[in-house]
């Protein structure tokens, strides 16, 4: 999924919300992989489906991109 979504001032509040969330339970790469999952189109609760701290960002980006691939 390479289309890039126009994301609504209000849904920018909510992604920045959960990233400030994030702050010290994520770290930085997989920050990025819940990021990509919401610019991308996914819901929160797609988002939550690998938005595990337990996870290593490169599990959770192959999970996203399993997602996302579902989604089309």
């Amino acid at each position: 999924m390479n289309e890039r979504f126009i994301l609504t001032d209000e849904e920018k509040e909510v992604i920045n919300e959960v990233i400030e969330r994030c702050r010290g339970i994520f770290d930085a790469l997989q920050k990025e992989q819940i990021y990509l999952g919401f610019v991308n189109g996914l819901t929160l609760e797609q988002v939550q489906v690998y938005a595990k701290p337990e996870l290593p960002s490169e599990q959770m980006y192959l999970m996203r991109i399993e997602i996302q691939s579902k989604t089309k």
